[in-house]
């Protein structure tokens, strides 16, 4: 009887500890794969990409759930997969579920939420629904300015996004509130000649124009 206690014992000892040992090579082997991903979406490289970021959803939903972190970023990772085709319903769907996930557990300061957050005003305003746009990226300029501050190209990307939502909206007072803002930061922080300066600048000079400013206009085009 002893013998068969201690065997018994043994087994389930064994049995825990391979699944212990299994357990985390999932874990292991889901964050390596969402880095995988990561690494081919900067690099802008589509090989193997979509079917590695189907095995990083499959892989992180078995082992951490559909409700976790690993989960959500596995999202992220497909929906700017599904960006790259320009398939925006699929990139819309991933984007929301994968929100939902991490607003529900309470990781809204995680790493890579705030360009979650503006990825999906992009898609708001492909949809056209400004505003949403709008007001999700008001919500991303207060995360901008508490992770990077007021001084910062992120801060100033937001400011720029929140005038081309309120020119769709036909809110040019706010547009150009926020094109003036970001246009400024953006000469500051990185010059007149850099690419940003003059992406933000078209921006503000299309609320000039809806304004009626030609002499606005005209510091910009001459």
């Amino acid at each position: 009887m002893k013998n068969q206690a201690l065997n018994l014992c043994f087994s389930l000892c064994l049995g825990s500890w391979l699944f212990i040992c299994i357990s985390a090579k999932l874990q292991a082997q889901c964050t390596e794969l969402n880095k995988k991903v990561d690494d081919l979406i900067e690099a802008n490289d589509m090989t193997g990409l979509v079917e590695l970021a189907d095995e990083a959803l499959k892989v992180c939903k078995t082992e951490f759930g559909a409700n976790s972190e690993e989960f959500a970023q596995a999202l992220m990772n497909r929906a700017a997969v599904y960006s790259f085709s320009s398939s925006q319903d699929s990139t819309y769907v991933y984007l929301l579920e994968a929100k939902r996930i991490i607003d529900q557990i309470g990781q809204d300061t995680s790493k890579g939420y705030g360009a979650l957050l503006n990825n999906l005003v992009l898609c708001y305003n492909s949809r056209g629904e400004f505003r949403k746009a709008a007001n999700l990226q008001l919500r991303v300029l207060k995360m901008a300015e508490r992770s990077f501050g007021k001084k910062s190209f992120e801060y100033a990307n937001r400011q720029n996004g929140l005038c081309m939502s309120y020119i769709f909206l036909g809110k040019l007072d706010s547009a150009l509130f926020y094109g003036q803002a970001a246009v400024e930061l953006i000469r500051e922080l990185k010059g007149k000649n850099h690419i940003y300066y003059l992406m933000y600048s078209a921006n503000l000079i299309v609320v000039y124009e809806k304004l009626g400013y030609p002499s606005k206009v005209g510091q910009f085009k001459g």
